[in-house]
């Protein structure tokens, strides 16, 4: 049975009646319910647990009978829901009551709440303020530059300042000033933009405003004001800014006319600075994050960075030339790639060789690394030919001009067990993609380990190891197979090491009487060492303990072996000999010192003028059908009867005799390939040696943290660097109508990072 309303006079829910919602106050502010009571004329009772009252009596806004539900789609819907009474909602009207005892809401009844009346005075006067407020803002407020020339008479502007409208859809106001010549000059202004955006200028320098866009005609006496009540010192950041936009535009003009003019090195290096002083300039006005890097900043701190991140961070700390993060740099010169990208360089930079300096060798090492996988940049770096193996050791393809100093990496190859019948196919591809960016390959150089005497054989159709083999992009030019001395001088000092005796004795030929057998004592050399460790003026200054005494990672080092094989050693062994035994005759062991230093010496040609300057007939460089090599050819023959010697003692291994011969064989016909068929005058034999190789590998090692044992990726971002460093050019000495430059490289990268 529903509740009866208790409204005096009021029948809602009796019996008869229509059913009429009734909302009760069980609970609430003491002040609510004095006042539901007042309304009421039911002072006496102080329990309204039982009290119910019909919506009759209350403003249907008091009264809520539905709620909104906002949809996915942006609207909202109406749901309707059980009458509910507003938290403050008081009984207003009571039917069949005297009509002083009831209120709405437009009249205040006289008796009524002293806080209501106040209420009422309240609400009229924020009434009345808005209708002024809006009066105002329709006289006043513009929205539009048309707006605020129609309604500029209301602002009352001064009369010592012009209005003058441009072209360009703007508001001006001037105020003009006399000179000291008595000329008229514009000594503050006003601007207003289309948008309404304000610019203001004092004596040409624009100066900050409180208020950047204005919504107001009365704005403008306040932004006139504070215009003429401006004093700008000379060093304010104002007039900083100033004048650097006037070196900025000075800077642009002198680029633009070295930019039309014929450009020389001297031009083009001033271009270059003025192009990275500008950069500095523009970016010394904005913020860090804001700032951009034009190409010759790109390039400098590139180079920078590469050389030494150590110096280019602190470049950076110093804050004193704006440089971009390395993080940028990273993002810029990780881009870069190994093969294909590398590749197309290379055939841009081929263009610029001569047909001499496209004529190469291939030189092939490898390098152990750590069996590791690593994952980066979303991918999975490490493995070997097999995807399922980690990669033990790579192998390094490096081509070399055979006339000028230029060289690179073609290919690193990792692997994790390597054979010739898997490396053979691979250095064939390498020979044809090197081809193919218009090089000649004339040369093939390798270390004398087994399995590259085996990849050599696989070359010569009859699988026997030869010196000169067809090419395998035609077979009319011949391929030279070549052992790297550097290499086999190490062999040789390694197998003297190895000899079971305690003396370390080679029994070899003697070179000028391959009948007479003669010794070579490396004991003879440590005690020289040993005698000659304290004394002031040595005999042998090039001997070191470890070169006497080396460890097994020392055995890989070749300048500790030529401190053994050298002149001073072998004239400082025939001083002792003699001096001890008190003949006239050399050492056995300075002569066989001799004849590897002489043969090294042929080997290790590295400048024209090696031979004028050391006075030694052996050092100049190579020529067609020159006279040492009848030397190479006696050592060749000294070398075959060593190896038949019936002794089998104080020999070399097979391997070592075997690449020692092959190489003395092979120099001299690709010097008389090279002069006599490609138009060489001379030939410069360590372009042919592998121990820049080596070097490249001990790059590899001290820019990834000094360490010896590194892994494939370490590797990888380690010639990733190299490469790129190489290329890095801010400006050419020798400007080329179609010069290679890095600037198309960086504007490829940039706009790849973007």
């Amino acid at each position: 049975m529903p509740n009866r309303c208790s409204a005096p006079g009021c029948r809602s829910n009796y019996a008869g009646e229509p059913y009429t919602p009734v909302f009760k106050l069980s609970n609430g502010p003491p002040d609510l319910v004095n006042r539901w009571h007042r309304a009421l004329c039911r002072e006496g009772i102080r329990d309204l647990k039982n009290v119910f009252v019909c919506s009759k009596h209350f403003l249907d806004e008091e009264i809520q009978t539905s709620f909104s539900i906002h949809q996915p789609d942006g609207t909202y819907l109406e749901v309707p829901a059980k009458p509910k009474l507003q938290k403050d909602a008081v009984p207003r009207f009571l039917p069949g009551c005297p009509l002083h005892l009831s209120s709405s809401s437009d009249t205040i009844p006289p008796r009524f709440d002293r806080s209501l009346r106040e209420q009422h005075l309240i609400d009229t006067a924020i009434n009345e303020s808005l209708l002024q407020y809006n009066q105002d803002k329709e006289l006043f407020q513009i929205t539009t530059l048309e707006d605020l020339v129609s309604k500029r008479k209301h602002s009352g502007l001064p009369n010592h300042w012009l209005v003058w409208s441009s072209d360009d859809n703007s508001f001006n106001l001037l105020k003009p000033s006399t000179t000291n010549n008595s000329l008229i000059a514009i000594r503050c202004s006003l601007t207003i933009t289309e948008t309404l955006h304000t610019m203001g200028f004092y004596e040409g320098i624009r100066i900050p405003l409180s208020l950047t866009q204005i919504n107001d005609i009365r704005q403008l006496n306040d932004l006139l004001k504070e215009i003429e009540n401006h004093s700008a010192p000379t060093n304010s950041p104002e007039t900083f800014q100033h004048h650097v936009r006037e070196a900025t535009g000075s800077i642009h003009k002198a680029i633009d006319s070295l930019s039309t003019g014929e450009e020389s090195g001297n031009q083009q290096l001033l271009l270059s600075s003025l192009q990275f002083i500008l950069c500095q300039l523009d970016n010394a006005l904005i913020a860090k994050t804001m700032r951009r890097y034009n190409i010759e900043t790109l390039v400098l701190s590139l180079k920078c960075q590469l050389i030494s991140p150590v110096c280019y961070r602190y470049l950076q700390s110093l804050d004193c030339l704006s440089l971009p993060h390395i993080s940028t740099l990273k993002r810029l010169y990780s881009n870069f790639g190994l093969d294909s990208e590398f590749t197309n360089y290379l055939k841009q930079s081929v263009t610029q060789f001569n047909k001499w300096e496209r004529n190469v060798v291939i030189q092939m090492d490898e390098i152990h690394v750590k069996s590791t996988f690593t994952y980066k940049g979303g991918k999975i770096i490490g493995s070997s030919l097999n995807p399922t193996d980690p990669a033990k050791t790579v192998f390094a393809f490096r081509i070399s001009s055979l006339s000028k100093r230029w060289s690179s990496i073609v290919r690193l190859l990792p692997c994790s067990s390597s054979s010739a019948e898997v490396l053979f196919p691979i250095i064939k591809d390498v020979i044809r993609d090197v081809e193919a960016c218009g090089l000649s390959v004339h040369v093939l150089c390798t270390d004398n380990y087994p399995m590259n005497v085996n990849i050599f054989k696989l070359f010569s159709p009859s699988r026997l190891l030869e010196h000169i083999v067809p090419h395998p992009m035609d077979s009319n030019r011949p391929l030279f197979l070549l052992f790297d001395f550097v290499h086999i001088i190490k062999s040789i000092r390694n197998n003297w090491l190895n000899q079971i005796d305690y003396n370390k004795t080679f029994t070899y030929p003697d070179f000028e009487n391959i009948q007479v057998a003669s010794t070579a004592v490396f004991e003879e050399i440590r005690e020289l060492y040993k005698s000659d460790q304290h004394s002031v003026a040595k005999l042998a200054p090039r001997l070191t303990s470890k070169a006497c005494w080396p460890s097994t990672l020392e055995r890989q080092n070749v300048s500790l072996a030529l401190r053994i094989f050298d002149e001073s050693t072998a004239a400082a062994l025939n001083v002792s000999y003699q001096s001890r035994y008190h003949t006239s005759t050399n050492s056995q062991t300075a002569n066989f010192i001799t004849i590897i230093c002489n043969v090294w010496k042929i080997f290790n040609i590295n400048t024209p003028n090696k031979g004028i300057l050391h006075k030694d007939e052996f050092s100049v460089p190579l020529t067609y059908n020159n006279t040492r090599f009848m030397f190479l050819q006696r050592v060749v023959d000294w070398a075959e009867c060593w190896r038949v010697m019936p002794d089998k003692r104080g020999k070399l291994s097979p391997q070592t005799f075997t690449s020692f011969r092959h190489s003395c064989i092979a120099l001299p016909c690709i010097v008389n390939h090279l002069t006599g068929n490609c138009g060489y005058s001379y030939v410069l034999s360590s372009f042919l040696q592998n121990d820049p190789l080596e070097h490249h590998f001990g790059l590899y090692r001290m820019m990834s943290g000094a360490q010896y044992h590194i892994s494939y990726c370490q590797v990888l971002e380690t010639e990733r660097r190299i490469k790129l460093s190489s290329i890095l050019k801010l400006f050419s000495k020798k400007p080329v109508e179609d010069s290679i430059s890095l600037k198309n490289f960086l504007e490829s990268c940039s706009s790849s990072c973007d």
